[in-house]
Formats: structure tokens, sequence, C-alpha cells
């Protein structure tokens, strides 16, 4: 997860800006490009570990309102990693981390 504001600094510092954007759908993409490219690398690094091909699908953000959840997160940064394990029967899995 990232917040709109921490999307908008990194995609703006991307973009040569200076960081203080307002969030835009310029910027989304931006992120997801980003996140395509950490992933890409990862997926990489993970095949090469184990001498297997990992892929990755394309991303696709979701606007998630934290006010209606049934509950209240801590203020700790979060990221969700989802990952699916290809095989037979793949299983797909999603995790909700602690950044720090």
């Amino acid at each position: 997860m990232l917040a709109k504001k921490d999307a908008a600094f990194l995609s703006d510092l991307m973009m040569m800006g200076d960081g203080s954007a307002a969030y835009t759908e310029d910027h989304k993409d931006a992120i997801i490009e980003l996140m395509g490219q950490v992933m890409g690398s990862f997926a990489t690094a993970l095949g090469g570990k184990f001498n297997e091909q990992v892929g990755i699908d394309p991303i696709t953000p979701a606007e998630l309102i934290l006010q209606a959840l049934p509950f209240r997160f801590e203020t700790t940064d979060m990221a969700i990693v989802k990952t699916t394990l290809a095989g037979e029967a793949p299983v797909k899995c999603s995790s909700l981390c602690p950044m720090n």
C-alpha cells in the first residue's frame, strides 16, 4: 500500500519534478511503472536464486479507503505483497507486511 501523497512524491521525482506536485493520474501511471521495474528485478533475482523462471503479472492499482475498513491500522507503514506460486496447482497469496 502506498499513500497518494507518497505516490505523488515518488512519481513527481521520477518525472524530474521536485516532489511537491499534487497526485494526478500521471502519477498513478508512473507508480505502476516503478512497481513493475521493482517487481521485475525481484522476479529475476528470485528466479536466479532458485534456478527457475519467475514471472510477474501486470500491476493493477486499486484505491483503498481506510476509513471504510472495519478495523484501524496502526501508524506503521505497511505493504501488500501478492504472489503466485506456479505449478500443477498455482497458489495465490497476499500478505500485509510492516515496512519497518
